[in-house]
């Protein structure tokens, strides 16, 4: 099967997952005002801006939900991973003060931050939670680990990026992190590697 998601501007399919039943998770960005999903309509926060969108589709290509978030800056999903129960976790970057996901807008820092967010198999929100310090931060991906718990990774210049264990050093102009987090979303440790 496959499935068109698409409107009149610029949108991108950029992550895609699949779970244990066969279905399939597909996220990206969309800068069109409206976004045909299989049928299921999302909106442009800003149009002219990249909003993000999340999709889950059944193994026989059937929608079963679809979301969309956006502020008024650039928002892109990066990653997407099916956890255990069926748990889809989402990591990307925003770029602004706005971006909520349904649990309460997501604070902004530098001119790019990294989010992760979880919905349900039912594709209601979970949790969300946005990190970012004074330089330009991005998600490169998000894998789901045993337990529920999952981890992500990406880059970031500058200092102060904290994931709630202190803010990581950074050695150069761009440094790398991964970052640990339990089932509930809270960080369980965070490093960052890096040279000059």
């Amino acid at each position: 099967w496959s499935a068109a998601l698409g409107g009149s501007q610029w949108d991108e399919g950029l992550a895609v997952a699949t779970d244990a039943e066969g279905g399939v998770v597909a996220a990206g960005c969309f800068k069109s005002a409206e976004l045909d999903v299989a049928g299921a309509v999302l909106t442009n926060a800003a149009s002219g801006q990249c909003d993000l969108y999340l999709a889950r589709f059944s193994g026989t290509g059937e929608l079963l939900w679809a979301v969309d978030a956006g502020s008024g800056g650039e928002d892109t999903a990066a990653s997407v991973s099916v956890g255990e129960g069926g748990v889809v976790l989402l990591c990307g970057t925003y770029d602004g003060a706005g971006l909520d996901f349904g649990g309460g807008e997501l604070a902004a820092g530098g001119s790019n931050d990294v989010f992760v967010a979880a919905y349900s198999p039912e594709g209601e929100h979970l949790f969300s939670s946005g990190f970012g310090g004074e330089g330009a931060e991005s998600c490169a991906g998000i894998a789901a680990a045993e337990g529920g718990g999952f981890a992500i990774a990406g880059t970031f210049t500058g200092t102060g990026l904290d994931f709630g264990t202190g803010p990581l050093g950074n050695a150069g102009s761009t440094d790398a992190f991964v970052a640990a987090f339990d089932s509930e979303g809270v960080v369980l440790w965070a490093q960052s590697f890096g040279g000059n």
